[in-house]
């Protein structure tokens, strides 16, 4: 089975108590980090902005009071039907980040939230998020982020990661299996320095990071020329 495959059914299975799973482990601080996203986005009315890896929408109900005009994709299904009850006038589309099916340089901004380690080709997908979007538009990634050995909270944030989010996940969501896999994708991620030269290759420039949480999420910013 593909990564992709294995992902979708992953998500589809947890959606139900995605969100609550979430609040509970950031202690409510992932909808600060996704607003921060949306100010660093500097979304202004009128613009068409995709959100990549929607999910249960969250980041585009943030988008939608900076503009009227948003797209979510994503590949779950079953997170897009919680996303379309979030947002009823949301506009949606099930489609693979890594084959996204707009035009190219259709949107103003594209930002996605926690959905970078989880596609199953890297690079691809940011190639596909940088042709969508126009000249002089904003990308914005959030993701978290593996622990760098001068982190002096390192220990503490892997001990976390690795032993209470799973518990936390078999307790609110009866899924073990998908919050450890959250601390080994979080690990095995990219460093902000590799992300920043990834993101140098597909075609951005002027790139920016912000950390938050100690230092195991953060947001990436870059400007298509």
């Amino acid at each position: 089975m593909g990564k992709d495959k294995d992902i979708r059914e992953m998500f589809d299975r947890i959606s139900e108590r995605y969100d609550l799973s979430n609040t509970v482990m950031t202690f409510g601080m992932d909808r600060i980090w996704r607003r921060s996203l949306i100010d660093l986005a500097r979304i202004r009315p009128g613009m068409l902005v995709l959100d990549v890896g929607t999910g249960t929408g969250k980041l585009l109900k943030q988008a939608y009071k900076k503009t009227e005009n948003g797209i979510g994709l994503d590949v779950s299904r079953s997170m897009l039907k919680i996303a379309k009850d979030r947002i009823e006038r949301a506009y949606l589309v099930e489609g693979d980040a890594t084959e996204i099916p707009f035009k190219t340089e259709s949107f103003d901004r594209v930002v996605s939230a926690f959905l970078l380690r989880n596609v199953p080709d890297l690079t691809r997908s940011l190639k596909e998020q940088v042709r969508v979007l126009k000249r002089d538009g904003i990308w914005c990634g959030l993701d978290t982020m593996p622990t760098s050995p001068q982190n002096p909270y390192g220990v503490l944030v892997r001990f976390y990661f690795r032993k209470v989010v799973p518990f936390v996940g078999q307790w609110i969501s009866r899924d073990r299996d998908a919050y450890e896999y959250l601390y080994l994708s979080t690990m095995s991620f990219k460093t902000p320095q590799e992300m920043k030269r990834i993101l140098k290759e597909v075609g951005l420039r002027d790139i920016r990071q912000k950390t938050f949480a100690f230092g195991t999420t953060i947001a990436y910013y870059g400007i298509k020329p």
